[in-house]
């Protein structure tokens, strides 16, 4: 991670939450955490935290800049190997111009030209070695060649993908008014609660979700893949929704609930686009 790019993204950061609240102050230790790097526990004291984000920003990143030439990499900790692109906010894969993360529509356009049709597609898991070479390829190039990878590596990597972001696709904020939908027994008015619940999303994260859940649809549809919607749902629910506050316990009281919701706007998009019997090949 070079310090240029690092103090790009703050500079990001501070613009849209600018946009999003003209009196924001940000502090060093703010933009930090929202990039996705933990502060070292032994030079936390030494950060500069009282420095805030204003209308000073050129002198914030000039002390920001001044502090990280000195050993960056002693001063943060990954959480993560591969920072650049994953396990990091979407604010910062997305923008007003493009809100699809490329490394999510690629991998979903190649998956449905070439392997919609794979057996058990999102249930098998690739070797280590096969992951570990895609995540290495996309962090050298996001337009790297898929068709050197799996249709299995690839599928592993949207599940991944979704999985490592700071906060779940459908927001720590909306979840418990999801698993509260889950309840409502008559399936027209849980759909219609559900999709009003959708609509509530960040634009980033709506966009996102509905490509994923069309493409969803599109691989339930499909007999020869052994892959049904009940399926798709168990596997990707605990990527989509979590608790700000998860832990075992509360993951696997929640998880049949989880379920249901990803299940239902699978099966209505599913019947929306007419593929209940669609086992033609690609």
């Amino acid at each position: 991670m070079c310090i240029e790019r690092f103090l790009d993204q703050c500079l990001l950061i501070y613009r849209r939450k600018c946009r999003e609240n003209h009196s924001i102050v940000l502090s060093f230790g703010d933009l930090v955490s929202i990039y996705g790097f933990t502060i070292i526990s032994e030079l936390r004291t030494s950060l500069p935290e009282r420095a805030a984000v204003d209308d000073k920003m050129s002198d914030f990143l000039a002390l920001l800049k001044e502090y990280l030439e000195d050993d960056m990499e002693m001063k943060f900790e990954k959480c993560h190997p591969y920072r650049i692109s994953f396990g990091i906010s979407l604010e910062l894969l997305t923008d007003d111009v493009r809100l699809m993360p490329v490394i999510i529509e690629r991998c979903i356009e190649h998956l449905e030209f070439r392997g919609l049709n794979a057996t058990g597609i999102y249930r098998k898991s690739p070797t280590v070695e096969n992951i570990d070479a895609l995540y290495q390829a996309f962090e050298r190039d996001l337009y790297c060649n898929l068709m050197l990878h799996s249709v299995i590596t690839i599928a592993a990597l949207v599940k991944d993908f979704l999985r490592q972001l700071p906060e779940p696709l459908l927001t720590f904020s909306l979840y418990s008014e999801f698993l509260k939908a889950a309840n409502i027994a008559c399936i027209r008015v849980r759909i219609s609660r559900l999709h009003s619940l959708v609509e509530l999303l960040p634009s980033a994260n709506l966009c996102i979700f509905d490509r994923l859940i069309i493409h969803l649809a599109r691989v339930a549809s499909l007999k020869g893949n052994m892959m049904t919607a009940t399926g798709l749902a168990v596997i990707f629910a605990p990527n989509l929704m979590r608790s700000r506050n998860s832990n075992r316990e509360s993951e696997f009281r929640d998880t049949s609930k989880k379920t249901i919701i990803i299940e239902t706007f699978l099966s209505d998009c599913i019947r929306k686009l007419g593929l209940e019997h669609d086992d033609c090949s690609r």
